[in-house]
């Protein structure tokens, strides 16, 4: 498997809302990858473009990445301040060892209720 895995398709969150996605890593024969073996810490950011100076950071929940799920999330206050695209990636961390695992646009769609 080559990583990181690009998502062809962007995810899609509402602005002002908590916003939570799983993200489930799978080999070609569809087995799950053990994604302790690239973090045992995890960051992933969210930014306009590769250069932005401006970053929303995700919680991540690695409860299970020996099954290959990482759960990213935020909170409303960060989705109220999102503009209407984004680009994030999910990186792990061992030891010296920063290794992105996947990579993906999320489109976020503007709130009617205020």
């Amino acid at each position: 498997m080559s990583l990181p895995v690009v998502m062809p398709t962007p995810l899609q969150a509402y602005r002002g809302d908590d916003y939570s996605v799983a993200i489930q890593v799978n080999k070609p024969d569809t087995t799950p990858v053990n994604l302790t073996v690239y973090g045992t810490t995890w960051k992933a950011q969210a930014r306009t473009s590769r250069v932005a100076t401006v970053a929303y950071d995700f919680t991540v929940d690695a409860t299970a990445a020996a099954t290959g799920r990482l759960v990213l999330a935020l909170t409303s206050e960060v989705t109220a301040t999102l503009p209407a695209l984004i680009g994030f990636d999910i990186q792990g961390t061992v030891g010296d060892v920063i290794t992105t695992i996947l990579s993906g646009k999320i489109q976020v769609s503007g709130e009617w209720t205020r």
